[in-house]
């Protein structure tokens, strides 16, 4: 049946993807709660600047 529906041009047939050891661990830790999240795009980029050296023109008030 798989074979056949790959045949035709009405049905489009994935693949089944493995994730990876890295997108198993953020699938997983997603799952558990251990993710940051930000009120706006300014908090986040604010967040990563202070991680990083970053220029002062790029950063949001």
């Amino acid at each position: 049946m798989l074979e056949f529906l790959k045949t035709t041009r009405y049905a489009k047939v994935f693949e089944e993807k493995i994730p990876n050891e890295e997108t198993e661990e953020a699938i997983n830790e997603l799952k558990e709660g251990q993710v940051n999240t930000y009120k706006s795009a300014s908090e986040l980029i604010n967040k990563l600047a202070s991680m990083v050296e970053i220029d002062e023109k790029y950063m949001t008030k």
